[in-house]
């Protein structure tokens, strides 16, 4: 008996760029403004890119879908779920659902390696995809995520009713403010006036492991499309070595640093957009070769 994996409909915001001058255009010459489907990483949502999204699609003149990620954000329902391949799925799901024609697939971190699976595993979807501070490569993560989870959890069960009462928990564990800034993203008030933390982080705690694998779609799976990997300079998940490897399933795909922490687009935001730009750039006059 065949079983369909389960899709989790996708939470989303959209910034639309055209006028009507614009969308004529782009009706005539379809390639001009392919969308783009922005991903976040681990704790993250669609939130975090809402700034950079509106300035994204006045630079690249293309509609920006931002999604929230299975098990984050506002979607729902919660899975127990929770592998890149599960997420791409959701993606793919959702790009047939809306109607987007060939999108350029955005991510960051987690985001990053389930924009690049959701390329190999449905190449003809996709026009082009850009991952920052990513590689397509497995790897063990970090003991520093299950501190995360573990110190929200206190958090959870301290029935705090303000942001600053969460603070000095997490504070105790996570002395990076900037970090404890974006989880305390996540908190949502609940109608018994407390704060909770909307991801499911007992869900996320298991699902750690399977995070750090990129399984591929399929032996040998490609995608022959413009690709680009942006890696920070000051973390560990990219390094210039890892090229010839991406290659094998990426052969289009350049490769460069940035002087940066991990979270590049939050710490220089009008850097990776110009990057971004010149990159949906690339992928337009690749799509018109194609027309």
């Amino acid at each position: 008996m065949t079983i369909t994996a389960y899709i989790i409909p996708l939470a989303h915001s959209v910034v639309k760029h055209a006028t009507h001058a614009t969308a004529a255009a782009a009706s005539a010459r379809p390639s001009a403004h392919r969308p783009l489907v922005v991903m976040h990483g681990l704790f993250g949502s669609k939130q975090n890119w809402q700034s950079l999204s509106k300035a994204l699609a006045r630079s690249a003149q293309a509609d920006v879908w931002t999604v929230d990620l299975r098990n984050h954000g506002e979607s729902l329902p919660h899975s127990r779920d929770m592998t890149i391949p599960d997420m791409a799925r959701d993606v793919a799901a959702f790009v047939k659902e809306q109607g987007l024609e060939r999108p350029v697939l955005i991510g960051h971190s987690m985001g990053g390696k389930v924009a690049m699976h959701t390329a190999l595993a449905h190449p003809s979807l996709f026009s082009g995809v850009m991952s920052l501070d990513m590689a397509p490569v497995a790897f063990k993560l970090s003991l520093i995520f299950p501190t995360y989870i573990s110190t929200m959890q206190l958090v959870d069960a301290a029935h705090v009713t303000k942001q600053t009462e969460a603070d000095a928990i997490l504070k105790k564990y996570i002395p990076d403010t900037g970090v404890r800034m974006f989880l305390m993203t996540n908190l949502k008030r609940q109608p018994d006036g407390t704060l909770k933390f909307r991801v499911p982080l007992g869900i996320l705690a298991k699902a750690l492991p399977k995070l750090g694998e990129f399984p591929l779609p399929a032996p040998g799976a490609t995608f022959g499309g413009p690709t680009m990997i942006l890696g920070a300079t000051r973390a560990d998940y990219v390094r210039p070595s890892m090229l010839d490897e991406v290659r094998t399933m990426f052969p289009q795909c350049e490769l460069e640093m940035m002087e940066a922490g991990h979270w590049l687009h939050a710490e220089r935001p009008a850097d990776v957009m110009e990057k971004i730009v010149g990159f949906v750039e690339r992928v337009r006059r690749s799509e018109e070769r194609r027309e």
